[in-house]
């Protein structure tokens, strides 16, 4: 390769450096450890889970779901969380 082409190659990376490095700076997160409040009860837990879910904007049939044991609303000794990817839905795993 002539001298002329890793110049140009040169220049090109240390601009891209300097604008990595002089680029925009994201702000600082804030975070809380205030940990949000839930009802105690089954049936008041799925009155909250649809009112929350309505107030935002979901792809159809991608909205939170409660899969009871037996069918019934009611406690476990055991409970099995699904957390699915940021895009994801319940289909993906």
């Amino acid at each position: 390769m002539d001298r002329r082409y890793w110049w140009i190659i040169g220049i090109f990376l240390f601009l891209v450096l300097v604008g990595f490095v002089l680029g925009p700076q994201p702000e600082d997160p804030v975070y809380t450890e205030e940990i949000p409040g839930l009802p105690g009860s089954p049936a008041q837990l799925e009155d909250y889970l649809e009112h929350y879910e309505a107030s935002r904007s979901l792809r159809p049939d991608n909205e939170a779901r409660i899969i009871w044991y037996n069918a019934t609303a009611r406690k476990t000794k055991y409970s099995f969380l699904y957390l699915h990817g940021f895009a994801g839905s319940y289909r993906d795993g």
